[in-house]
């Protein structure tokens, strides 16, 4: 297996890679990604089937309807946006998403993805 980092990264790597590891690893990170998924997503579904069959006159009419009121500063859209960390490589990209967090006011930065990168320690990580 050859992995797309430099040479020296990518010869770590297949030194030092227990394949059968590193698979029981990333199989068990997919439970516990799906989990938290099921817990943010679904959790929530039947919460909000209450509200609507009792707060029938307030629940908003459309999905565009309840997607501009979730928009709304202090809304559930922008409260999920804290949590995130934006990254990217495209200047205008950055532009906008700079925009969008000076906007929202969220307490969350705009990185590029070479500073974020530069964060990472690949060879650390294959010699565990």
């Amino acid at each position: 297996m050859r992995f797309i980092f430099d040479d020296e990264v990518s010869a770590l790597f297949e030194e030092d890679a227990d394949y059968e590891r590193v698979s029981l690893e990333q199989r068990i990170s997919a439970v516990e990604t799906a989990g938290q998924f099921d817990e943010v997503f679904l959790a929530p579904r039947p919460i909000f089937q209450r509200l609507r069959e009792t707060e029938k006159e307030s629940w908003s009419k459309s999905a565009a309807e309840l997607a501009q009121a979730l928009q709304k500063p202090g809304g559930a859209y922008w409260n999920y946006a804290i949590g995130l960390e934006f990254i990217s490589n495209d200047h205008p990209q950055q532009q906008a998403l700079r925009k969008i967090v000076s906007m929202a006011e969220l307490p969350t930065s705009v990185r590029w993805y070479k500073e974020f990168s530069g964060q990472l320690s690949l060879s650390s990580a294959a010699k565990r």
